[in-house]
């Protein structure tokens, strides 16, 4: 199929529409219990079963495990094993392995999984592949599922989870996984201010620091003052262990010999062991330290031109039929100047499988290249609203009331929202690949509050723009044509973009056009991210151009339903207000923007179930009060366009798409192989 050939608006609209059907159902696949392993003959390929249209529920409770079950393993292992080098799988294995299901078929083991990367800094390259936690979001990103942990217990006042780890886990050199690597990450680096001085804001409710406890070699407890049921969700996304009994090496408080710390921290060129430890702690820059991952970097690290990762000979996971996980052996990073010539190199057929720094611009071009290059383009939409938003900085108020006022206008905002021709922004922007939208999460989520919500305010009417802005006082104009502000001035206003996404400063030219042709005066003025950040963070941005990646999950999430913090588009003195307490910034008025806020904190306290109604509410808000504007939607623009050899499977052919998700890593690279 991937060597017909259409044209391209034909290609695109498909692609488009099948994203959003196929996310739904395919997407919605979860970790089973280890079943017993068939007996089928090696090389026989069992058929995948329909995915369910909604995720299944993830166990809260471990099951029990098969009483008795015959694993596989790589042909590369098992030569190990076989000269005694490495115990055998079942040893290797813990004792209720995760069960990870296959996107078309039990996959064949052996081979280099080929990607680009470019540079040291580009962390989230090798990052989104791993997928490292207690917990971790389904392919949906809709509930979290069982990772290293087999289950969990929430406490009927909501104050505690008790986790209990899978039995048997091992660091990839061998050493157990148990609670004393939870408790040393707890009570020796979170506890230590040294080298944490500022403690996770995750781990805290109502400004209050929860605690780890030991249940016993196998089970913890988090416990806090106040219900906080929400830090199931945050522990998707973080990482509360590190292997004691390599790290501790590096802490001061269990270094046996202190002159050869010292030693190590004055031959590093640091004064202190904190700044020591960091660096030994990212196996990124230090392949001796040991992780749970699928795969380990292998002699040789994030600075060298390539960067290989192998197979985990101890990874916790099986397929459905009991062969341990990953199937491919290796997984490896070469260094390309920078992403354009990375783009080159991916439309020449020299990657297996990326979606990371391949340009939406570029997608036609890879589509030619299909059969040469060997691949197909799979098509992975993002799901957190909005892939080109116009964030209105409301605490610009306090900043310059004269412009400030009318940012914090919501009819001014609403006008502004309809003289947006968003069809052409789609065709010229995006290639068609995306749909006119508000700021809503994909109709999968359960935040999702509606079709009527996601397209409000999003026809194309320049005419009755004009009648709103003439409602609001803003009916007389210059010799130019531009309207003009009570005192006279013309209302001039500026767009902050970036070019890191192609799209961005397109959309910002289009949007000045429009908003031109309605009297309403602006800019675009594209910097440099540092520049980009700094004016926002000190308050002097009017507008800025942003995709909302993560605003799926909101509640973990909420910088762009929210003012949160000073990185906050939509209002940075309101959001350092929230996030310090109240120690700094400005508390917005009441009224919507202050109720958003008291949703979030509301939400961390309530169950899953009863979050939904407050999301969708939130959703709601939003979308009536636009402080972002949403222009397109549900594109495949960050991260969303996939080059995949056409015998690299077990890709699936479209699936959430955010980066709370690690995307490509809610795709389960574990499973990924070479059909031979």
């Amino acid at each position: 199929m991937d060597k017909v050939k259409l044209n391209r608006r034909d290609f695109l609209r498909a692609s488009a529409i099948m994203a959003v059907a196929a996310a739904v159902q395919a997407c919605a696949q979860t970790d089973q219990q280890a079943p017993e392993p068939t007996k089928a003959p090696a090389g026989q390929v069992t058929q995948p079963t329909a995915a369910p249209a909604q995720p299944t529920a993830a166990p809260a409770q471990p099951t029990a495990a098969p009483e008795k079950v015959t694993y596989k393993e790589s042909p590369m292992l098992a030569e190990l094993v076989k000269a005694g080098k490495l115990p055998p799988v079942e040893e290797r294995l813990p004792e209720d392995p995760r069960v990870i299901p296959v996107w078309e078929e039990i996959g064949q083991y052996g081979g280099t999984w080929n990607r680009l990367f470019i540079g040291p800094s580009d962390g989230s390259n090798w990052g989104r592949v791993q997928r490292l936690g207690l917990l971790s979001w389904d392919a949906n990103g809709t509930e979290v599922v069982p990772q290293t942990a087999k289950g969990w217990e929430v406490a009927a006042d909501l104050k505690s989870v008790t986790f209990q780890l899978r039995k048997g886990i091992k660091w990839f050199d061998g050493q157990p996984f148990t609670t004393g690597d939870v408790m040393y990450w707890w009570e020796d680096i979170v506890m230590n201010d040294e080298i944490t001085p500022s403690k996770p804001d995750w781990m805290k409710i109502k400004g209050e620091l929860g605690k780890v406890e030991k249940v016993d070699d196998y089970a913890f407890r988090m416990v806090f003052a106040h219900p906080y049921p929400l830090i199931l969700d945050w522990l998707a996304n973080v990482e509360v262990y590190q292997p004691k009994h390599y790290m501790s090496q590096f802490h001061p408080k269990y270094a046996k010999d202190q002159a050869a710390l010292q030693k190590m921290i004055t031959d590093a060129k640091f004064e202190k062991w904190n700044q020591l430890y960091s660096p030994k702690n990212d196996y990124a820059q230090n392949p001796e330290r040991p992780g749970l991952g699928a795969w380990q970097p292998y002699q040789s690290t994030r600075a060298d031109k390539r960067f290989v990762w192998q197979r985990n000979p101890y990874y916790y996971a099986v397929d459905p039929e009991g062969n341990q996980l990953p199937y491919l052996d290796e997984v490896v990073y070469t260094f390309a100047d920078n992403a354009d010539i990375l783009n080159l190199k991916a439309t020449a057929g020299e990657v297996d499988m990326q979606s990371r720094h391949i340009n939406l611009v570029n997608y036609p071009v890879l589509m030619d290249g299909r059969e040469k290059g060997d691949y197909r383009i799979l098509v992975w939409p993002s799901d957190g609203g909005c892939d080109a938003g116009l964030m209105f900085n409301q605490s610009y108020l306090l900043k310059d009331p004269l412009v400030g006022e009318w940012l914090a206008n919501k009819k001014f905002r609403q006008a502004l929202s309809i003289a947006l021709d968003r069809d052409e922004i789609n065709e010229s922007a995006f290639l068609g690949l995306g749909e006119a939208r508000q700021l809503t999460p994909a109709p999968y989520s359960p935040y999702y509050p509606g079709d009527e919500h996601a397209k409000k305010y999003t026809q194309y009417d320049p005419e009755t723009a004009k009648k709103w802005l003439d409602e609001i006082g803003l009916d007389k104009k210059g010799p130019d044509g531009f309207r003009l502000r009570p005192d006279g001035q013309v209302l001039s206003l500026s767009i902050l973009a970036i070019n890191a996404f192609g799209p961005w400063p397109d959309v910002g030219e289009l949007a000045v056009k429009y908003w031109e042709a309605v009297g309403v005066k602006a800019t675009v003025d594209v910097v440099e991210r540092t520049l980009y950040y700094e004016r926002m963070n000190a308050n002097d941005m009017q507008i800025g151009i942003w995709e909302t990646g993560g605003a799926s999950n909101t509640f973990i999430y909420p910088y762009w339903t929210a003012a949160y913090s000073n990185s906050s588009r939509i209002g940075p003195l309101y959001g350092l207000w929230w996030t310090s307490g109240g120690k700094s910034g400005t508390e917005p008025p009441q009224g919507p923007l202050h109720r958003v806020m008291d949703l979030h904190e509301e939400g961390k306290g309530v169950t899953a179930e009863q979050r939904v109604a407050m999301g969708k509410e939130i959703f709601e808000i939003n979308c009536e009060e636009l402080w972002t504007i949403g222009t397109i939607g549900m594109s495949p623009m960050s991260q969303g366009i996939v080059v995949t050899k056409n015998k690299f499977r077990n890709v699936p052919e479209t699936i959430a798409n955010n980066v709370l998700l690690y995307t490509c890593g809610n795709a389960m690279p574990e499973q990924f192989f070479w059909k031979k």
